[in-house]
């Protein structure tokens, strides 16, 4: 069977597997939430909130539903049949990326076309969307593979997701620089505030916010799939 065809396996399995956990049930909760939330902000403080809740989405829940995952496979000993044949880890991690980005960019949409009359445009949300996702999916991969349970996984994630928030301080203008560019979600808040017509940027941002937020995804794939081999294949799964 050819890695293509273990990626669409794998993205299917994903898929299936979310929904019958009721993640799906979950994404659509709190994308009401946040419209709901939107719809009664005056609407000088949508503008400046619509970006951040929308980057929160695809933020949020593949560092957490993720988590939560590879905990539940490992407690019901599903590694040692992933991997008794030998499936690449990046295929394994890119199936989690491709399965969580799905849900990530319809609720993201809907968050937009709900919240605001604003003219979305879709080369930048999309890429804004789906590198986000993929990103902290494998950041996610990363953390619980070491994680005993779910406490030491949201304590972990709550830590780390601190630094990457730091990034804010650069959209309120507390902390402006480009130095905000080494982490993602300064791409991620640029492209998305451009693409919801709440601020213009430069094409030269832009195409920087798109290639530091694909090369973060490309260096946090090494340390993801060697701390996956390390704490979940050579320990058997569990």
């Amino acid at each position: 069977m050819s890695d293509l065809n273990r990626l669409y396996i794998l993205t299917l399995y994903n898929i299936k597997l979310q929904f019958r956990q009721g993640f799906y049930f979950a994404w659509l909760f709190i994308t009401f939430l946040y419209t709901a939330m939107l719809y009664f902000l005056p609407d000088n403080i949508k503008m400046v909130s619509l970006p951040i809740f929308m980057l929160s989405e695809p933020f949020t829940f593949a560092l957490i539903f993720t988590g939560a995952i590879v905990l539940l496979e490992r407690d019901d000993n599903m590694f040692e049949n992933l991997f008794i044949t030998p499936l690449p880890i990046r295929t394994y991690i890119f199936s989690k990326m491709i399965s969580m980005a799905i849900p990530a960019t319809v609720c993201t949409f809907l968050i937009s076309g709900l919240s605001s009359s604003f003219s979305v445009h879709l080369l930048l949300l999309l890429p804004a969307v789906i590198l986000t996702t993929f990103f902290f999916v494998a950041f996610s991969l990363m953390v619980s593979a070491s994680a005993g349970n779910i406490i030491s996984l949201v304590v972990k994630l709550g830590i780390y997701s601190f630094v990457f928030n730091l990034s804010i301080l650069d959209y309120f203008g507390i902390i402006p620089g480009y130095f905000h560019y080494i982490l993602p979600s300064k791409g991620a808040l640029v492209l998305i505030s451009t693409a919801v017509g709440y601020r213009s940027h430069s094409l030269f941002e832009l195409i920087l916010s798109v290639i530091t937020m694909t090369a973060a995804v490309i260096i946090i794939m090494i340390p993801a799939e060697k701390s996956f081999y390390k704490q979940i294949i050579l320990k058997g799964g569990e």
